[in-house]
């Protein structure tokens, strides 16, 4: 049969109509609202501590954003040689031909979570239930859309449907803020890489490295807990309404059961619990808990009718972490996203020659393969002074992005941005391990 996935999509409603039309479809466009503080920080995908902007500030001259400026060009000292200083492989820019460095979506996928109200349940179990394994539910934000996963080991793997997380290879995943109603923190979000992927059963994990304080696994239970007629309860985010709690019944268990669904119609199989438990766009990947307190499914899919909600059974679950290796559909194709497409592109240099003053070196760069200026860099001779690097990543003319390394050591120590196209910083980051890849991020504040 087709299913009907319940990941909450990004942007897209021109998937084609089948028997059960996709979740995506189900969205009104008053629906998608804009991007807030709270996505930046899970598209980011933050892990290490914060650099401190007026660290930044204090040592390195960033300049105004706005158009990507080029510095006039005078005698070429280098004669065409690289400036001392910086190490840098301009092939490293690639990434500008396929993905944002930094993301500045204007979809919805975190809007609700700065505005959660606090949750309130039915009775003793229900909120039991709830209070107890929350935290356990994390948010799992993609270029494409959004999902549930739910932290199963205390080293931090996190399991989810396949179409949740697609081909990205890291995630942003937030964590439930420890009081109730309160917006997430920059210690509620980390880089979440994925790990292990099974396309035919629609099953993935996904690591981070760190666990907030106080967040516990949820255990995994057993199909003795799950028979017809039993209740059954839910956690997960429908339609971006984080952290929201449902419940219902066990309607039928099927072995080797198939369905298909996606832009791809994969061919999907597994043992499938279905329930009446509501669930819808955003609940995919998330928890089907027992009444004992214990994982029994992963919500996946509901077929064209009323209350028909399927959740991939335990006993799959655990042949899947248990397995060593991906299991992949045949007929699966890479699906396109921002992530894997247009990585033929190789950047290169096209212009490098001293400013007019020769107090500096400048290498101009084209990433996107389209001839035009896409990054400049900027070696000052006086080795007192920082190394730059501005980039245009949305091919406006524009800088919306600019690194600086401050010490000289061929490493990247933090970048500013301009996520609102309005020519000022607003997001200072730290960078992984000194290069162009973005960590961790807040508020840009310039000193006054």
């Amino acid at each position: 049969m087709t299913g009907d996935f319940a990941s909450h999509p990004s942007t897209r409603n021109d998937l084609s109509a089948s028997q059960g039309t996709l979740l995506k479809n189900s969205l009104p466009k008053n629906q998608l609202k804009t991007v807030t503080y709270s996505t930046m920080l899970a598209l980011l995908l933050l892990v290490n501590p914060v650099v401190n902007a007026g660290d930044l500030d204090a040592t390195a001259d960033f300049g105004l954003a706005g158009p990507l400026s080029i510095p006039k060009a005078g005698a070429d000292k280098g004669n065409g040689k690289p400036a001392d200083g910086m190490n840098f492989n301009p092939a490293e820019l690639s990434v500008l031909s396929h993905e944002s460095i930094v993301n500045s979506r204007t979809d919805t996928v975190l809007d609700n979570v700065s505005k959660q109200r606090v949750t309130t349940t039915r009775g003793a179990k229900e909120a039991q239930i709830y209070q107890q394994y929350a935290r356990s539910v994390v948010l799992i934000v993609t270029e494409d859309g959004m999902g549930s996963g739910v932290l199963i080991e205390r080293n931090g793997l996190i399991l989810t449907n396949w179409h949740v997380v697609g081909n990205n290879k890291q995630v942003g995943i937030v964590f439930k803020p420890k009081v109730e109603g309160q917006a997430p923190q920059k210690a509620d979000v980390r880089r979440g890489q994925v790990v292990r992927v099974d396309q035919i059963a629609d099953l993935a994990l996904v690591k981070v490295s760190e666990v907030p304080t106080g967040v516990e696994p949820m255990p995994l239970g057993e199909m003795s807990e799950v028979a017809v007629g039993n209740d059954v309860h839910a956690i997960g985010h429908p339609t971006g309404e984080a952290w929201t709690y449902t419940k219902g019944f066990v309607s039928q268990i099927r072995n080797d059961y198939k369905w298909s669904g996606g832009q791809q119609q994969v061919a999907h199989q597994a043992n499938v619990i279905q329930t009446q438990t509501p669930i819808n766009p955003g609940n995919s990947g998330g928890p089907l808990i027992s009444s004992e307190g214990r994982l029994v499914g992963i919500n996946s899919f509901k077929s064209s009718g009323e209350a028909l909600n399927f959740a991939v059974a335990v006993n799959d679950v655990k042949r899947f972490v248990e397995s060593k290796q991906n299991r992949l559909a045949k007929t699966a194709e890479p699906r396109p996203t921002k992530a894997n497409v247009g990585t033929e592109c190789k950047a290169k240099v096209i212009e490098r020659y001293d400013t007019e003053d020769s107090s500096s070196q400048v290498t101009v760069i084209d990433a996107r393969c389209d001839g035009k200026r896409t990054a400049v860099l900027v070696t000052p001779y006086d080795i007192r002074k920082p190394i730059t690097l501005g980039i245009d990543q949305t091919g406006s003319g524009k800088v919306t992005g600019k690194f600086v390394d401050t010490d000289r050591d061929g490493k990247w120590d933090g970048s500013v941005w301009d996520t609102k196209g309005k020519g000022d910083w607003d997001i200072v980051c730290s960078q992984v391990n000194g290069t162009l890849e973005v960590d961790r991020c807040e508020p840009y504040k310039k000193k006054s």
